[in-house]
């Protein structure tokens, strides 16, 4: 995506952390915007309510917007915006997808088979298949792409790199280590994967992170991508298709 001067300025400027904030402050919200996360995630057995996931995403949407309100920033100035040409997205967010099922299917997966790991843990998403048409319709529409493709990029990518980013200085090195502790974070919200599902989410994160950043850190990249892969994983469980891992 092209970009002029000043608007490049914009967004490498533009982040949600402010002029003086410490780390300590950055990592303070962020855990404020995925406590709902941490509460699914101790909770989840106990309470047995499967959309306990995606009300905790909503509840950290809305954390993560008023955190940026007090800013005066708002959902476009982190990414989330019209794309000057859409067909640029797409390419973009397909070359993302395409990246992410190499790197998964072709490094990660068989490093997994070969160390003999404990697979991914996908035994939660078994409702999937087992609750039938209507909750395989509420999974691959609402949920994929709302809570998270939406929500999950919003908070991952759009809150937390670019506060960890603010708050490391800005410069190159601060957006590399915001890519890779927003990935870390990301794969740990996942925890109900198992430890290898933490290893390989993370790993993803941090490609959709170089995604954004890559193509002017506009969220619909990443959107678009992250939808992509849930809808494929969410018809293969439906169907029956095995997901290696």
């Amino acid at each position: 995506m092209k970009h002029n001067h000043s608007e490049t300025d914009r967004l490498m400027t533009t982040t949600a952390a402010a002029p003086g904030d410490s780390l300590m402050q950055a990592a303070f919200e962020t855990l404020l915007v995925i406590s709902p996360f941490i509460f699914a995630a101790i909770f989840r057995n106990t309470i047995g309510f499967p959309y306990l996931g995606p009300i905790a995403i909503v509840i950290g949407v809305v954390i993560a917007s008023l955190l940026l309100r007090r800013r005066n920033i708002s959902w476009r100035d982190l990414g989330f915006k019209r794309p000057d040409k859409w067909w640029r997205i797409v390419i973009a967010a397909i070359a993302t997808w395409i990246a992410i099922g190499l790197v998964t299917n072709v490094v990660i997966f068989p490093i997994i088979q070969a160390l003999e790991i404990a697979p991914i843990d996908l035994s939660a998403l078994a409702l999937i298949r087992d609750g039938g048409l209507l909750t395989f319709l509420i999974f691959v529409g609402p949920l994929a792409w709302g809570t998270a493709a939406f929500g999950e990029e919003f908070i991952a990518r759009g809150f937390i790199l670019n506060r960890f980013a603010g708050a490391l200085g800005q410069n190159r090195t601060a957006w590399a280590a915001a890519v890779v502790i927003q990935g870390i974070i990301f794969g740990l919200a996942h925890s109900w994967q198992g430890p290898t599902g933490i290893l390989t989410i993370s790993i993803i994160g941090m490609i959709f992170g170089l995604a954004y950043l890559l193509c002017g850190r506009n969220l619909w990249v990443t959107i678009l991508a992250h939808g992509l892969i849930d809808s494929v994983s969410i018809i293969a469980i439906y169907v029956g298709v095995p997901i290696p891992g």
